[in-house]
């Protein structure tokens, strides 16, 4: 698993969103689902050895992960029209299309 690395997978090389509502929904849902998968890992390998508090509050952050987190794409949403205004949007489509391709390896 190249997750975090410089290494990109093959089919994620140049891999991009649309700049708009559904590639920001796109980008947090498989940010979500990445880590929601590495919590329930965590949780499934070290319960054993966790008390029961801290099985319920990594249960917790799994939850708000699903439930919550999900929701941060209107930020990115809000921040990019917001500098579309100021014809800026071109900084955060730059630091999209180097971030997109680690997060398309996540995967």
């Amino acid at each position: 698993m190249n997750c975090g690395s410089d290494i990109i997978h093959p089919s994620c090389v140049g891999a991009m969103i649309a700049m708009n509502d559904d590639g920001f929904k796109i980008m947090f849902g498989e940010i979500v689902s990445t880590a929601t998968f590495l919590i329930s890992l965590v949780l499934a390998l070290g319960a054993a050895d966790m008390g029961i508090n801290m099985v319920k509050a990594l249960n917790a952050l799994r939850c708000a992960f699903v439930a919550g987190y999900i929701n941060l794409w209107m930020l990115l949403g809000s921040a990019f029209y917001f500098l579309r205004f100021f014809m800026l949007d071109f900084l955060i489509e730059n630091l999209i299309r180097e971030a997109y391709p680690r997060i398309c390896t996540c995967t």
